[in-house]
């Protein structure tokens, strides 16, 4: 696991407590959604993923320079095009992910947006939309 310490002030700024989710700029080039969590007493911290630190080469222990802003976006990190789509042609599946919580939503959207292939991600929307709406089904019934 690798992360960025986040100072108590920083951490203050964005509310103070852990689950906030902000955009993480590394270097001043590489831009990724995470959130700010908290370890102990007074230590925030972001994760750096394994994308982020191969883009900027980084190994365990050197400096990089942090930019941290509140994620303001609908989702707390980037819809994918293809989902987005899916959802769009599919008002049930669009009224089952929407009943997710948030959390869920966002793995979903991060299972989607994980794959390179235009095909693979198209596949992953589909199975994403009906699995959504047999989740938010269970979810109705209970």
């Amino acid at each position: 696991m690798h992360y960025v310490e986040v100072p108590q002030e920083a951490a203050e700024g964005f509310g103070g407590k852990s689950g906030v989710r902000l955009v993480c700029t590394l270097n001043g080039r590489t831009e990724y959604s995470c959130a700010l969590l908290f370890q102990r007493v007074g230590t925030f911290y972001v994760y750096v993923g394994g994308k982020a630190k191969k883009a900027e080469g980084l190994n365990l222990g050197e400096s990089v320079r942090v930019s941290l802003r509140r994620d303001e976006s609908r989702y707390g990190m980037p819809m994918p095009e293809e989902l987005a789509e899916v959802l769009a042609q599919d008002p049930e599946g669009d009224a089952g992910f929407h009943r997710l919580t948030p959390g869920r939503q966002r793995t979903l959207i991060f299972y989607v947006s994980s794959v390179r292939s235009v095909d693979a991600r198209i596949t992953r929307a589909i199975e994403v939309v009906d699995k959504a709406k047999v989740e938010a089904a269970g979810q109705k019934r209970a």
